[in-house]
């Protein structure tokens, strides 16, 4: 089988292109994925909330209970403040 020359312009154009699609392929594959925070994340954050006033203690423990799966109690439902 006769060895067929090609131009070095066209193998230089073709690599170019199979650079190009391969990068567009790999920006274009990944895409934003937003993550739901860690439990860990949940209530460390939700501690500073407390912490800075922007949250009732009430409100703390309620949030608290749910990241938790317990159930809530009385005295955490009511809406009350307790006292630290």
């Amino acid at each position: 089988m006769p060895v067929r020359s090609v131009p070095l312009s066209l193998v230089a154009g073709s690599a170019l292109v199979a650079v190009v699609l391969g990068a567009a392929g790999c920006v274009a594959g990944n895409s934003t994925r937003i993550e739901k925070p860690t439990l860990g994340r949940e209530l460390t954050d939700l501690k500073q909330a407390y912490d800075t006033g922007a949250i009732t203690q009430a409100e703390y423990e309620r949030q608290k209970a749910r990241f938790l799966g317990q159930p809530e109690t009385s005295a955490s439902s009511n809406g009350a403040d307790h006292a630290e």
